[in-house]
């Protein structure tokens, strides 16, 4: 559950996270970019799930742009304090 089954791309929990969704707007990707990019960047596997033709297009077009290293840690940091329990680590699958 990459996007947090789709807890991550709700309206109200991006607004209580101002920098993601600056990186949405500097970058000019969905939210959900974004959060698959993040793994992508750390050399983890995302099997993303989609049940539209265009969702699979839009959830490859990753690899025209690139997480800044303070994107990055702020994602890192936002994983490790996130409440709900969401499977962006794969060490932490068990």
């Amino acid at each position: 559950s990459s996007l947090g089954r789709g807890k991550l791309l709700e309206a109200s929990w991006l607004e209580q996270h101002q920098p993601v969704v600056q990186m949405i707007h500097r970058h000019q990707k969905e939210p959900s970019a974004i959060f698959l990019k993040w793994p992508l960047q750390h050399g983890w596997g995302i099997l993303p799930k989609s049940n539209g033709p265009d969702r699979i297009v839009r959830n490859c077009q990753l690899f025209d742009f690139e997480l800044s290293s303070d994107e990055m840690a702020y994602l890192d940091e936002l994983h490790r304090t996130e409440g709900q329990k969401i499977c962006w680590d794969p060490q932490g699958v068990k």
